[in-house]
């Protein structure tokens, strides 16, 4: 759950979203970080300054508005011993095919990434090296069409 906080990058309009530069020196990357996870942070960290800096980065589930027509999830099979929670994601993928828009792509020598597809063609990218399973999951039940 924390790692959504650190690492959530998707883009989305804010009710009370600041600068996004501002976020980021927070360690806060508000393309992807929704309230809710704000407040499971309240609870783990019980830190009000850093739960109010949250909330002024986040965003509301329900204004969530870039979806993506297909993603790439890119990695290196050499590294599923460094990443085992993608590993396993990959291999539940395989098995069950959740997401049809989804295709994993192994990369030699390549860190764990997610390249995401917009329906007027564009690409955006995203780390995902300290993602959990759950964490996938949870993102690309959001963001893929």
């Amino acid at each position: 759950m924390f790692v959504w906080i650190i690492l959530s990058l998707f883009w989305v309009n804010s009710v009370a979203q600041s600068d996004p530069t501002w976020c980021a020196e927070r360690g806060f990357l508000s393309d992807l970080l929704q309230c809710t996870k704000c407040e499971e942070l309240k609870e783990f960290v019980k830190k009000q300054e850093l739960y109010d800096e949250c909330m002024k980065c986040c965003y509301e589930v329900n204004k969530v508005e870039k979806k993506y027509v297909s993603a790439e999830l890119r990695i290196c099979s050499c590294q599923f011993d460094r990443y085992p929670h993608i590993k396993t994601f990959i291999d539940q993928e395989n098995d069950r095919q959740r997401y049809p828009n989804l295709n994993i792509i192994l990369v030699r020598l390549e860190d764990p990434i997610i390249r995401l597809r917009t329906e007027d063609g564009v690409i955006d990218e995203l780390p995902i090296s300290k993602w959990k399973t759950e964490n996938l999951e949870e993102f690309f039940n959001t963001v893929l069409l």
